[in-house]
């Protein structure tokens, strides 16, 4: 089994990130148009406040059901199964809902150390980056 390579990986990421705030946009208009119809209440702001705060969980949320799903139901996203690579156990059996909630959890501390996490991927020859060291997973390339 090949690695996914580095830069097909780096492809795959905002493709499937403009999915998921396509959807998201979806649904921070419709919060939008709540608060459209209730600023006219003595409380407005805090109903923009709430809004707001429901708009970020949203979209973390969206992130979740996305990437969890989709990784643990077929080891690709939309974007992998267009570049042609799919997400397995380091023993190439699939991926599975708990690996791919692990991945997803990496995910965050990739963002939240500002992508140092992917430098790890740079350096080893499976193209492993830290959420797929914590999810005990790899990214492999499908053969054509």
């Amino acid at each position: 089994m090949t690695a996914g390579g580095f830069l097909r990986r780096c492809l795959a990421l905002p493709i499937d990130e403009a999915i998921v705030g396509v959807a998201w946009l979806l649904g921070a208009l419709w919060l939008l148009i709540v608060y459209e119809l209730t600023a006219r209440e003595p409380a407005a702001l805090v109903t923009l406040a709430l809004l707001v705060g429901a708009s970020f969980w949203l979209g973390i949320l969206l992130s979740g059901v996305y990437f969890i799903s989709f990784v643990g139901a077929c080891g690709q996203t939309p974007a992998k199964m267009l570049l042609g690579m799919r997400v397995v156990r380091r023993d190439g059996a699939r991926a599975g809902y708990g690996r791919a909630l692990l991945r997803w959890v990496g995910y965050g501390l990739v963002f939240g150390t500002l992508g140092l996490g992917w430098i790890v991927a740079v350096l080893n020859a499976e193209r492993r980056g830290l959420h797929d060291w914590i999810a005990g997973t790899r990214v492999i390339r499908l053969e054509a």
